[in-house]
C-alpha cells in the first residue's frame, strides 16, 4: 500500500467515526500534517492524543484512530516494531 493509498483510508475513517471533543482539534491538524509528509509533527500530535485518551474512557473511538494513525506513519517510516 502507497502512502496516498494509506491517506484516502485514514480519511475514509476518520470521517466513519468523527467525534466532537476536546481531542479533535489535535487530531485534525495531525491529520493535514500527515498529509502534508510533516511526519514528525504528526507523530507528536498523535502521541499527545493518545496519551490523553488512554484515561479517558469517553474517547476510545479517538484513542483507536490515533493508534492506527501512529502507526501509519511508522509504516512510512519503515519502523513496522514501532507500528
Amino acid at each position: 500500500m502507497n502512502a496516498a493509498f494509506g491517506l484516502v483510508l485514514l480519511f475514509a475513517a476518520h470521517r466513519a467515526f468523527s467525534v466532537e471533543g476536546p481531542l479533535r482539534p489535535i487530531i485534525i491538524q495531525a491529520e493535514k500534517d500527515f498529509a502534508a509528509g510533516k511526519y514528525d509533527k504528526a507523530a507528536q500530535s498523535f502521541s499527545r492524543v493518545i496519551e490523553s485518551a488512554r484515561s479517558d474512557p469517553n474517547a476510545r473511538t479517538e484513542l483507536g484512530n490515533a493508534l492506527n494513525d501512529l502507526g501509519e506513519i511508522y509504516r512510512e517510516w519503515h519502523r513496522l516494531t514501532d507500528a
